[in-house]
């Protein structure tokens, strides 16, 4: 450990996650309240060596996570991280990669709203599937047909 701040943190940690472990409430019972002193004891026997302050900072960030995510929701295992979407879009409206070629997949930025390096990484980084762009592709031509229709019905 770095300093004695730090090493002391690690040890107020410890001692508290192995006392939730105590009085373990979860789905798993006694078998989750045996990971959590199995994960805490060979997380920090891997960790007892760190000499970098921000690397300890970080460990201890990551332990005290685990511990509010296990005493808030009452899960044992670590959670999986967010991490945004690569192909851009947002989540209800997903652009597909496939179409990056030379149709207007970005009208909503604008072809010149997207650099020639975001198209390539876009066409690459997910995989194809074929039949569920074609189905995109005809609910948006079914949406785009209905709101023609009802503009040309309500003017």
């Amino acid at each position: 450990m770095a300093t004695s701040a730090s090493r002391a943190a690690a040890l107020s940690l410890m001692r508290r996650m192995l006392r939730v472990s105590r009085g373990w409430r979860g789905e798993g019972g006694a078998d989750e309240a045996r990971y959590i002193v199995q994960e805490t004891s060979r997380v920090f026997r891997e960790r007892k060596n760190l000499r970098d302050a921000e690397v300890i900072a970080g460990a201890l960030e990551e332990g005290e996570g685990r511990l509010q995510t296990a005493l808030h929701y009452g899960i044992a295992y670590p959670r999986m991280t967010h991490t945004p979407l690569a192909g851009g879009g947002d989540v209800k409206n997903v652009l597909p990669p496939a179409e990056a070629g030379g149709s207007s997949w970005a009208s909503h930025v604008g072809e010149k709203g997207v650099s020639d390096a975001a198209r390539n990484i876009a066409a690459h980084a997910a995989p194809v599937n074929p039949r569920a762009n074609a189905a995109r592709e005809a609910a948006r031509a079914k949406r785009l047909a209905m709101m023609k229709a009802t503009a040309t019905a309500t003017a």
